[in-house]
């Protein structure tokens, strides 16, 4: 990939072997070992990306290289985004300040607009116009989050930022990366935004 400058790194999916959780597959180590998208190709595309999730860490911002994907795929394909912020519910921030505990798979109220107008804001200053995304903030796990919405739209594509954190943080935080790897059963694009050590410089994004 270094010798060959790529842009892009397309793999099919890989069963995982016996230990993998602790070694992880072939897939995952690519993933982490390298700066460059890696487009995991489960399932066959039935069309054009013209529709695309996008799991989001933050609810109040896109990663700069995400949102360079979603603007590249906007203007060629006119792309319709659904963008994904997945709340857990593990240690409710309500239940801590005395609040009712908010209800899993309703949506969270606190902060959405805003939020919501933030995201836009940021994507439409890349040429992704407002009625192009919706946002959504739900409380429950990421990954079902994510995977119910894009069996709900029929998306044709998932789009992950990926942080290189060390393994024992990832399995400590959950490692929603690779169940979505793991759980998708359609294309999911891994987009690296931050840079794992040593690892070398990488060309700019499409």
């Amino acid at each position: 990939m270094l010798r060959w400058g790529a842009e892009l790194v397309a793999v099919g999916p890989h069963e995982a072997r016996r230990w993998a959780w602790l070694t992880g597959n072939a897939v995952e180590r690519i993933v982490q070992r390298t700066r460059r998208p890696v487009l995991v190709a489960q399932g066959w595309p039935a069309s054009l990306p013209a529709h695309v999730v996008v799991a989001l860490e933050h609810a109040d911002r896109v990663p700069c290289k995400v949102s360079s994907w979603m603007q590249w795929l906007y203007s060629r394909f006119h792309t319709r985004f659904h963008a994904i912020h997945g709340v857990s519910v593990a240690v409710p921030v309500s239940a801590l300040m005395g609040a009712a505990a908010p209800i899993p798979g309703e949506p969270v109220d606190a902060h959405d607009a805003a939020e919501s107008e933030g995201i836009s804001d940021q994507l439409a200053a890349c040429g992704i116009p407002r009625d192009a995304v919706t946002v959504e903030s739900d409380w429950g796990d990421p990954v079902t989050t994510v995977l119910e919405a894009a069996e709900r739209d029929g998306s044709d594509l998932i789009i992950v930022g990926e942080s290189h954190r060390a393994r024992f943080t990832r399995t400590l935080r959950g490692d929603v990366t690779r169940t979505l790897l793991e759980s998708a059963g359609r294309p999911v694009l891994v987009v690296p935004i931050d840079d794992p050590p040593g690892a070398a410089p990488a060309r700019s994004a499409p």
